[in-house]
């Protein structure tokens, strides 16, 4: 009997069930620094053992094997063998497969903010706009195919709640992850980036992403004031 994988994901904990029913992808991508809970399903007369692979694909971990399921991978970012092997108990029982899965530890992210070309602008100037250009992160090689990084801005209004600095034309963000705000309403914005992994379109692979945040890292602000337009001064004229 072969022994194949089934993936549950909960809140903070990425779960893995190895049973006898189901079949996915061998190929799973988790966040640097992610807790694993592994559990196989019970074979009468049959002792599981776990093996952890390093980035060489041969050489097993310090510890390993060893009859406790591994709770996290290494923080050096890179493709690691998770294997389940069966041991039979006895001479007249057969053994499952042993069941190998390839575990991609994504690279920890990160984001900084540079100065925005304008600290301050003035509602009708004709450069009525500024530039924050963001430190940048790449997808590892060799998995450009199943993900890709995403920027997003949070922009927060004269000490206000922080929102989506895309909508109420705040701002835009360009095909490179920098973000330009273009607001025109007077007032000081306080910007923050972040950046995450996600799913390309036809992703083949599974991303244990049980939070759902892509891995996210965040940055420190950046501010910027939009001026208002002085009103036009009004001229006393007396004569003699």
């Amino acid at each position: 009997m072969k022994t194949t994988i089934k993936f549950l994901k909960a809140i903070l904990v990425v779960v893995l069930l190895f049973i006898s029913s189901t079949t996915f992808a061998d190929t799973f991508y988790v966040c640097n620094g992610a807790t694993l809970s592994l559990a196989p399903a019970a074979t009468p007369n049959v002792t599981y053992s776990w093996d952890v692979k390093d980035l060489d694909g041969t050489t097993s971990l310090l510890g390993y094997p060893r009859a406790a399921a591994p709770t996290s991978l290494p923080t050096t970012p890179g493709t690691y063998k998770v294997i389940l092997i069966s041991t039979p108990n006895a001479p007249t029982v057969c053994a499952p497969d042993n069941v190998e899965n390839s575990f991609v530890v994504l690279p920890t992210l990160s984001i900084t903010l540079g100065a925005p070309s304008n600290a301050s602008y003035c509602e009708t100037s004709s450069t009525n706009t500024s530039l924050i250009t963001q430190s940048t992160s790449a997808v590892p090689a060799g998995s450009t195919s199943d993900l890709e990084i995403i920027y997003s801005y949070m922009v927060a209004k004269d000490g206000g709640t922080a929102v989506d600095g895309t909508t109420g034309g705040l701002g835009s963000i360009d095909g490179t992850g920098k973000y330009t705000l273009s607001t025109l309403v007077p007032g000081s914005y306080v910007i923050t980036g972040s950046v995450r992994y996600a799913q390309k379109t036809g992703f083949t692979n599974t991303f244990l992403n049980s939070s759902g945040t892509g891995c996210a890292a965040t940055s420190g602000t950046q501010t910027v004031t939009v001026t208002a337009k002085p009103l036009k001064p009004v001229i006393t004229i007396g004569a003699n």
